[in-house]
């Protein structure tokens, strides 16, 4: 009988337990392999989703991480590596998938202007129903931050950059109807945005370290970065063949596009 070393036995937890009794199921009534398989996928984006939920009431439980006018996370450098930890259990066991994270910065149009104008009174409401319209056209499991100021990030895990085109497509248009009520004006806004992916095999999950994870972290901001400054009032997605041109991109929204 093959005996495992200890160190490689993990006690099943209940979701766990659950999937391997459905797949026993499927396998005892002799299911068509090609369902079996949507099943296997759709039981891992579920179990991901359970780890993912569990991970963010763990953060939410530490008040200290919550940004008070928007109610969304406040920026850390973990934040990537936590996503991948979630995905490494969820995608536990494959060796031909990848783990994939879109990564979107969002920043106000002309803020500055705005609070000069109208006050930061109102510049907090328009901050709070920004905070609002990302949470409301995204998942549970995505991953809601105010970087700082202005400018939001948010993270959609197990998601590739055709994915998070829809999620800014839903919000920009939910962003277009939205306006603050100013005496007899509708104070409306505008935001650009920019688009990066991370994608790393499952297979390499279980020996990311802190540092690299920082690391790549940085990247995929700094790439959703460059790629907001195509323009105000639109979404643009990071492309590698540009990586050379955002300096002068950057430089020329600044001359024409002064906050």
């Amino acid at each position: 009988m093959l005996e495992l070393p200890m160190d490689h036995v993990r006690e099943l937890d209940p979701f766990d337990v659950y999937c391997v009794n459905i797949m026993t199921l499927l396998v005892r009534n002799n299911v068509d392999a090609e369902l079996v398989s949507e099943v296997v996928d759709a039981l891992r984006q579920i179990k991901f989703e359970h780890f993912g939920l569990l991970e963010k009431i763990n953060l939410i439980e530490q008040k200290a991480n919550i940004d008070l006018k928007t109610g969304l996370y406040k920026y850390n450098e973990n934040y990537l590596e936590n996503v991948l930890k979630v995905s490494s259990r969820a995608l536990e066991g494959t060796t031909d998938q990848d783990a994939t994270v879109a990564y979107v910065r969002m920043d106000i149009d002309n803020f500055s202007r705005l609070n000069n104008t109208y006050g930061h009174d109102l510049g907090d409401k328009v901050l709070h129903g920004l905070a609002q319209i990302i949470r409301q056209n995204t998942r549970p499991t995505d991953w809601h931050i105010r970087f700082g100021g202005e400018e939001f990030d948010l993270m959609l895990p197990m998601t590739e950059t055709k994915g998070a085109t829809r999620v800014m497509q839903k919000i920009f248009k939910k962003i277009h109807a939205f306006y603050v009520p100013h005496q007899r004006e509708k104070v409306k806004i505008t935001i650009s945005a920019g688009i990066s992916e991370y994608r790393i095999a499952a297979r390499k999950l279980k020996s990311i370290d802190h540092r690299t994870m920082v690391k790549d972290y940085l990247r995929i901001q700094k790439q959703a970065d460059d790629a907001l400054y195509h323009g105000k009032d639109q979404f643009k997605v990071w492309d590698a063949s540009l990586q050379r041109q955002y300096p002068r991109i950057r430089r020329h929204y600044a001359l024409h596009n002064a906050r």
